[in-house]
């Protein structure tokens, strides 16, 4: 799933491992570790590609079709999106007249900000997460 609880999570479980052949005195580490790191860097690109990807879908007001799932049981089937499922919050806006003045309320700017707020916060899902380290003990 895309959640943040979910991705710390298993960056836990290997970071967990590392420490473990750290203590273990394993031989070049940093640099295997540096390996793993890009690949799960990579990794996590693409899933937040996937993620703004679908968040945009979710502002534009496209659904993703159901149609095009795969009938075939013998490929593996996936229960989440890569991307997530983005919640966008709706604004009611009103029209006001006053002093023979039309305005909105709230302004395009506080809706553009609410907006912005609200794709930080889903991008931060990826772009928070711990990196792993191959000397947290020494």
């Amino acid at each position: 799933m895309y959640e943040n609880k979910m991705f710390t999570e298993i960056l836990n479980r290997i970071q967990k491992a590392v420490d473990d052949l750290n203590l273990h005195s394993y031989s070049n580490l940093p640099i295997w570790v540096n390996k793993l790191d890009i690949e799960i860097e990579r990794i996590l690109g693409v899933r937040l590609q996937a993620g703004l990807k679908a968040w945009t879908q979710v502002l534009m007001g496209q659904m993703e079709d159901k149609a095009d799932v795969d009938m075939d049981t013998e490929a593996p089937q996936v229960s989440h999106k890569p991307g997530g499922d983005p919640k966008i919050k709706n604004v009611i806006h009103e029209l006001r007249i006053t002093n023979q003045v039309i305005y909105l309320n709230p302004p395009i700017e506080d809706c553009r900000y609410r907006l912005y707020q609200e794709m930080f916060a889903w991008k931060m899902v990826i772009l928070s997460l711990p990196r792993i380290q191959s000397q947290r003990y020494q």
